[in-house]
C-alpha cells in the first residue's frame, strides 16, 4: 500500500478531529481563530466521553455515536446560546462578516498550519517508512491489541480498557482517547488498524500540534502577522516533540495529550484575563476551557496535571496584579484575602492531582543520565536527550528569554519555561530517591516525557526571540521608501531562513532514529517479516473463536490485533492466572500431563505460535512450554514461515 492510497484515511482522520468539534465551538459561539483551534480538543472530547456514556445505554461503541453526541451537543449549545441572547434582548447571529484584516490573518495562519503540516508528514511517513509498518516497541503491544478490544467489544470506554490486561469484566481505568478515535477512523475507512494508525498520528502531529501551537502564541502576541509566520517555521524545528512520541515507548495518547495541551495554555489565560481574545471573552475561554480538559485527561492524564502546573504562572500574575490595584484602590486589608484564598486554593487543588496521579517509586525507576548542568544547557538549548544542537533554536529561545525577562506581561511566559525546564533538569540530572520522584514521578521519572514538554513552553520563547530580532531589521528600514513592502519581504525572507535552518541536523537525527523502530525485516525486535507473514494468514489454520497461546515478549500476542484470533496474554504485563501460567510453562506436556490438557479444553486454547526466542529488550521470560514443541508427543506443525512456526495441541482433541 502506497502513501497515495492512505491519502483518503488520513483525510478522514482530519474530519474526525475537527469536524464534530468546529460545529459545537460555533454553536456555542466561538468566533474566529478560536473556533478552528477548539476543533480538535472539542471532538476528542465529544468521541471519549461519548464512548463512555455508550455502554451504559447499551449501545456499540462506532461512528454513530459521535455523530449523536455532536449533534446533541451543538443543539443544546445552539439552544443555550439562543436563550442567554434573547433574555438580553440581544439577536443570535450564526454567521460574521470577516473584516479584511481578518480574512489576512485567516490566510497567514492558514500557511502557517500548512507549512508544518507538509514538514511533519513527510517526516513521518519517512519514519514510519510503509502505511502498513508498526512500532516495534514494547507499548505498542497494548496499544495495538486495545484497538482491536475495542472493535471486539464494542466498548471505547475509558473506564473499562484496563481489563484487556487483567482479564476482568469490571472498572478498569485506563485512557483511551487516542484509541478512540484511531477505532473511528478504522470503522469509518475499513482500514486495516495499522494503517488507521499511522495516519491518525499523521494528522495529530503534523497538523493537531501546528494548529494548537499557533492558538497559544497568538494568545501571547496577539494575531499578527510575523508571530503567526514565526510559529509556522518552528512548529516542525523541535526534535523531542512530535518526533519523540512516534520513537520512544511508543507513546501515542502522550503524543495526542501534548498536541492538545497548547491549547488549554491558550484559553486559561484568555479565561484569567492576562491574555486578550476582543472576539469571544473570558466567558467562552473559560467554557472552552472545560470541553479541553477531558481530551486531554483521557488522552493522558499527567498532561492534564502538566496544565495545571503552567497555570500556576498565570494564577500568580492574576495575584500579583489583583493586588497591586487593590493597593493602589486603597482597599481594606481583608479584600486582599480573597485573591490569596483562591490562589492558595489553586494551589491545593494541584498538588491534590500531583499526589494522587503518582505512581508510585517502585514502578518509576528510570536513571538520571546528565550532569545538573548538562541537564540545564539541554533545557536552555532545547535540544534535550542528548540530542544534536539546533543553533537556531538556541539563539531564537535566548533571546526569547531576554524578551520575558524585560517585559512584565511575558513573565508567566517564562515561568512556564522554568517548570517545563526544571523538570527536565530534575528527572535527567537528580538522583534516584523521593525528592526526585516527588516531582516528577507523575511522568515514571521517565526523561522521554518530560522531554517531550519542553517543545511546548520553547515554541513561545522561540517566536518572541525571532519577532525581536526581525522587528530590529524592519526598525533600520523604517522611513524608506516602499516601507511595507520591504517589511513583507524581511517577514517572509527571515521566516524562510528559520524554517529551513530548523529542519537541521537534531531533526534529522531524531526522525533517523524513530524510523529505527519501524523497520521490518529478519532481525526486527518485536516482529519479523516472517513473523508478520504468519500472522496474516492465521486465519486460514486457526478457527475463529480458537484461542492461541504465545510469548508476548517475543510478540507473538499481536496475533490478537494483527491475526484477528484471541491470544492467552495480550500484553508481556498481562496478569496470568494460573492456567494460563500452566499452559506457558508445560504446553509441551500435553500428552503426558492430564492437567495441560484440560486448561487446554476449558481455555479453547489448542494452538501455539512459537516466535523462537529474540525477545524485546533482550530479554529471557522463564516461560519453559515452548522449549520443546518441535520434538513434543501430541503438538502438530500445521504451518510455518522461516524461523516462525505455528503448531497445533492435538494431544488434547
Amino acid at each position: 500500500m502506497s502513501w497515495w492510497q492512505v491519502a483518503p484515511v488520513i483525510l478522514m482522520a482530519l474530519v474526525i478531529l475537527m469536524v464534530p468539534g468546529f460545529l459545537v465551538a460555533r454553536a456555542c459561539g466561538t468566533r474566529g481563530f478560536m473556533s478552528v483551534a477548539l476543533s480538535a480538543p472539542i471532538s476528542v472530547t465529544l468521541a471519549s466521553v461519548g464512548a463512555m456514556i455508550a455502554p451504559f445505554l447499551s449501545i456499540a461503541w462506532s461512528p454513530a455515536v459521535l455523530v449523536g453526541i455532536t449533534v446533541l451537543t451543538a443543539g443544546g449549545g445552539l439552544l443555550a446560546r439562543f436563550l442567554w441572547l434573547r433574555s438580553r434582548g440581544e439577536p443570535l447571529v450564526l454567521l460574521h462578516r470577516p473584516t479584511r484584516a481578518g480574512l489576512l490573518n485567516g490566510v497567514l495562519c492558514a500557511v502557517a498550519v500548512a507549512v508544518p503540516t507538509v514538514i511533519i508528514g513527510v517526516r513521518f511517513a519517512q519514519i514510519f517508512a510503509s502505511p502498513e509498518n508498526i512500532s516495534q516497541t514494547y507499548d505498542n503491544i497494548f496499544h495495538l491489541n486495545s484497538l482491536q478490544y475495542i472493535l471486539d467489544t464494542g466498548s471505547g470506554s475509558s473506564l473499562t480498557l484496563g481489563n484487556l490486561t487483567n482479564d476482568g469484566s469490571g472498572l478498569s481505568f485506563y485512557p483511551a482517547a487516542w484509541h478512540d478515535l484511531i477505532t473511528l477512523v478504522a470503522l469509518t475507512t475499513g482500514a486495516p488498524i495499522a494503517v488507521a494508525v499511522n495516519a491518525a498520528n499523521i494528522a495529530i502531529g503534523a497538523f493537531v500540534w501546528p494548529l494548537s501551537a499557533l492558538f497559544m502564541v497568538t494568545r501571547i502576541t496577539g494575531e499578527k502577522p510575523l508571530p503567526i509566520l514565526l510559529t509556522g517555521a518552528l512548529a516542525g524545528a523541535y526534535p523531542t516533540f512530535p518526533y519523540l512520541m512516534v520513537d520512544f515507548g511508543v507513546l501515542y495518547p502522550y503524543l495526542l495529550s501534548i498536541a492538545l495541551l497548547p491549547v488549554g495554555i491558550g484559553l486559561a489565560g484568555t479565561m484569567l484575563g492576562v491574555v486578550q481574545d476582543p472576539l469571544n471573552g473570558r466567558v467562552l475561554a473559560g467554557l472552552g476551557l472545560l470541553a479541553v480538559l477531558p481530551a486531554i485527561a483521557l488522552s493522558h492524564p499527567s498532561t492534564m496535571i502538566a496544565l495545571f502546573l503552567f497555570v500556576v504562572p498565570l494564577a500568580a500574575l492574576v495575584l500579583w496584579r489583583t493586588t497591586r490595584f487593590m493597593v493602589r484602590q486603597g482597599a481594606p486589608w481583608y479584600r486582599h484575602l480573597v485573591p490569596l484564598v483562591l490562589f492558595v486554593g489553586y494551589l491545593g487543588f494541584t498538588y491534590y492531582f500531583w499526589i494522587s496521579f503518582r505512581p508510585s517509586l517502585q514502578n518509576s525507576l528510570w536513571e538520571p543520565f546528565l550532569s545538573p548542568t548538562h541537564a540545564v544547557g539541554e533545557a536552555l538549548a532545547v535540544a534535550p536527550m542528548r540530542s544534536q544542537i539546533s543553533w537556531i533554536l538556541l539563539v531564537l529561545t535566548l533571546v526569547g528569554l531576554a524578551v520575558t525577562i524585560n517585559a512584565r506581561r511575558y513573565w508567566w511566559v517564562l515561568g512556564i519555561f522554568a517548570a517545563s525546564a526544571l523538570l527536565y533538569v530534575n528527572v535527567a540530572s537528580t538522583e534516584i530517591g523521593e525528592l526526585r520522584h516527588f516531582f516528577t514521578g507523575l511522568w515514571y521519572n521517565d526523561s522521554n516525557r518530560l522531554a517531550a514538554l519542553l517543545p511546548v513552553a520553547a515554541i513561545p520563547l522561540g517566536v518572541l526571540g525571532g519577532t525581536a530580532i526581525l522587528t530590529a531589521f524592519v526598525r533600520r528600514t523604517a522611513n524608506r521608501r516602499y516601507q511595507q513592502a520591504i517589511t513583507w519581504v524581511i517577514i517572509i525572507a527571515g521566516c524562510t531562513i528559520v524554517g529551513v535552518l530548523g529542519q537541521g541536523k537534531s531533526v534529522d537525527n531524531a526522525e533517523a532514529k524513530a524510523r529505527a523502530e519501524y523497520v521490518l525485516d529478519g532481525s526486527s525486535q518485536l516482529l519479523t517479516i516472517d513473523e508478520l507473514a504468519l500472522l496474516d494468514r492465521l486465519d486460514e489454520s486457526v478457527p475463529e473463536d480458537a484461542v492461541v497461546v504465545g510469548n508476548p515478549w517475543t510478540g507473538a500476542s499481536l496475533a490478537y490485533a494483527l491475526g484477528g484470533r484471541e491470544v492467552l496474554l495480550t500484553h508481556a504485563s498481562s496478569s496470568v492466572a494460573d492456567d494460563d501460567l500452566l499452559l506457558m510453562d508445560r504446553i509441551d506436556e500435553a500428552a503426558t500431563t492430564p492437567e495441560v490438557c484440560r486448561a487446554v479444553q476449558e481455555l479453547d486454547a489448542f494452538y501455539v505460535l512459537d516466535f523462537g526466542d529474540q525477545e524485546l529488550h533482550g530479554g529471557t521470560q522463564p516461560y519453559r512450554g515452548f522449549d520443546n514443541l518441535a520434538s513434543a508427543p501430541g503438538i502438530e506443525l500445521i504451518d510455518r514461515e522461516g524461523q516462525a512456526r505455528l503448531y497445533e495441541v492435538t494431544a488434547c482433541r
